[in-house]
């Protein structure tokens, strides 16, 4: 579900892009059009010939990016796995089989996203006075001016339905209320952009600067809608992919400290088969073993709901009274009561069967209906669908027979490679797996990382495009804008100011959206980690911004945006200036 609706940020980002493509061409054909009405063609036809262009752009990308899509994926299940690389299921690949019914919902989805980005384009040109069109070419509706009070109304709204949302629980396990409240973030990036962008370049406009610089502050702060556009593109892409990598981030962070936690032993050692062969047990507890402690755990399942997956029962060597000392707790641990037994149960186990610490809990156990208490929540990134940890003693007074299948070893100082030697026949003679805790850690952070390396190639997919746009929306506003530049070179402008200025304009507006676009990623970010993993995945971890990682990206998609606006200056310098000038167009 993740992954689809990442997937889908690279939708959202190509339909700015047709918006500003098709918006280009309305502006470069708004005579034509203007002259099509005056001979007779009805504003019907008009707005249907600008969304069928769109559909033109809209059926072959999406042919295009069907075949594309199969073509990765069977790339990557080839190279990588089912899994992506994960580890989960290495050496097994599935077989792509393309089904119709997912290919036409692609497709619809591509030319929707199309038709989409030409609604606004063909509304304008509908909207274009004929007798106004045919003398002056494409004019942007003028924005109608409003108080500030007004400005902030709309996206005040919004933030209080996106709060709501996020108040609301998943449906059918899936967290829709909170991907819509992450919709209302983006919008409310896009909405704020004009006020933003006259707020903070409409008062560095009135500073004595040169007259490349002002005429670029100038022209950015009356926020034209070409501009806004390509602010918008941005936005979204840059808002999305910061959130990803703020998901990610707090999400590995959290595993690597918990890890910490739960590997505290140098060696671990575990059985194929469980449990353990007794053969071993004694001899750990010989004097000769060069062991200086061992704890030893056992494992089970639990159903408590039919409906639902099986809990993990995990039988522990812990203090009933110091349960804190070997389990990572995320609140207070309660004092049992004496008489009762105690278990601590996972956050997983908490956020799907809403048990809170403190009441009674009746588990199927040991052939009975035992009741226990809960003493605490414990955080554990294992086991998705729930765990809890009951200690050995209380186990074997419920009359349960302890027959540990795993061994968390403390070899004795010095002698950590004699604990090696003296494991290796064991091992060997019983099919044991033996792992050092800094391997198992290296193992559990690299399928970490293997699992999301996906995402990123999503992310710079969607900046790709929002860089893109924003290179087409500023040779856009090169065509809106010619009897401008005309103006600015018969005052003396010579082709490099054109340039600079313009060069200027696409680094100031590409700020403005990697601004907005990381406090909405900060935002969805926080989303992410807070609402949409505890209802998806039933893990909580807490948010960590990764300011390098975050910074760099802003840095280098800015670079990369000032390349691109070097197109819409060149387009500048090769405009007709004089003729444009005489003829008035």
């Amino acid at each position: 579900m993740n992954l689809n609706v990442l997937a889908l940020v690279a939708l959202l980002t190509g339909a700015f892009l047709v918006f500003a493509t098709q918006l280009t061409a309305v502006a470069q054909r708004s005579t034509h059009f203007a002259l099509l009405g005056v001979l007779g063609l009805p504003p019907r036809m008009r707005l249907l010939l600008v969304l069928l262009e769109g559909l033109a752009i809209g059926l072959p990308g999406a042919l295009l990016g069907l075949v594309l899509g199969y073509a990765l994926a069977l790339a990557f299940t080839q190279l990588l796995g089912g899994d992506l690389g994960g580890g989960y299921f290495s050496g097994k690949v599935p077989l792509i089989v393309p089904q119709l019914l997912p290919a036409s919902g692609f497709l619809l989805l591509g030319c929707a996203a199309s038709l989409t980005g030409a609604a606004y384009p063909a509304y304008l040109n509908l909207r274009q006075p004929l007798v106004e069109a045919l003398n002056n070419g494409f004019t942007a509706r003028p924005q109608v001016v409003r108080s500030r009070r007004r400005q902030l109304l709309l996206p005040a709204s919004l933030a209080l339905l996106a709060g709501g949302l996020l108040q609301l629980p998943p449906l059918s396990g899936l967290p829709l209320a909170a991907y819509a409240a992450i919709a209302l973030v983006l919008l409310i990036g896009v909405t704020d952009a004009p006020l933003l962008t006259q707020e903070i370049f409409g008062r560095a406009a009135r500073l004595p600067l040169p007259a490349t610089q002002r005429i670029a502050l100038q022209n950015v702060a009356q926020a034209p809608l070409m501009a806004q556009v390509a602010a918008s593109g941005l936005i979204v892409s840059f808002a999305l992919t910061a959130s990803m990598v703020i998901m990610v981030s707090s999400f590995r962070v959290a595993v690597d400290h918990w890890l910490d936690h739960v590997l505290p032993a140098p060696l671990y050692l575990r059985g194929k088969a469980s449990p353990l062969p007794q053969e071993l047990l004694t001899a750990l507890e010989r004097a000769d073993a060069p062991f200086l402690r061992v704890e030893r755990s056992a494992y089970a399942s639990l159903t408590l709901d039919p409906r639902r997956p099986a809990v993990a029962l995990l039988v522990r060597e812990l203090d009933r009274r110091d349960p804190a000392a070997r389990l990572p707790f995320t609140g207070a641990v309660l004092v049992p009561p004496p008489e009762m037994p105690v278990v601590w149960i996972s956050e997983a186990m908490q956020e799907i069967y809403r048990i809170v610490p403190g009441q009674s809990l009746r588990l199927p156990l040991l052939g009975g209906d035992v009741e226990v208490f809960v003493g605490g929540v414990w955080r554990d990134y294992a086991r998705q669908f729930g765990a809890l940890v009951i200690s050995r003693d209380d186990y074997q007074r419920l009359g349960g027979d302890f027959r540990p299948s795993d061994l968390a070893l403390w070899p004795r100082p010095g002698e950590e490679a004699a604990a090696g030697e003296w494991l290796a026949p064991h091992a060997a003679a019983h099919a044991l797996e033996v792992a050092e805790s800094a391997g198992i850690r290296r193992l559990s952070l690299s399928i970490f990382d293997k699992s999301f390396a996906v995402t990123y190639a999503l992310e710079a997919a969607a900046m790709v495009i929002g860089v893109f746009g924003l290179a087409v929306t500023l040779t856009a506003s090169v065509w809106l804008r010619a009897r401008e530049l005309a103006t600015l070179a018969a005052l003396g402008f010579d082709q490099r100011m054109l340039r600079h200025a313009l060069m200027l304009e696409g680094a100031l507006i590409a700020s403005v959206g990697l601004l907005i676009g990381l406090a909405c990623g900060i935002a969805i970010g926080a989303i992410l980690t807070h609402v949409v993993n505890p209802q998806a995945f039933h893990w909580r971890m807490p948010l960590h911004l990764p300011w390098l990682a975050l910074l760099g990206g802003a840095v280098a998609t800015l670079a990369a945006a000032v390349l691109a606006s070097r197109q819409a200056a060149r387009e500048a310098t090769r405009l007709p200036l004089a003729q444009v000038l005489a003829s008035s167009q």
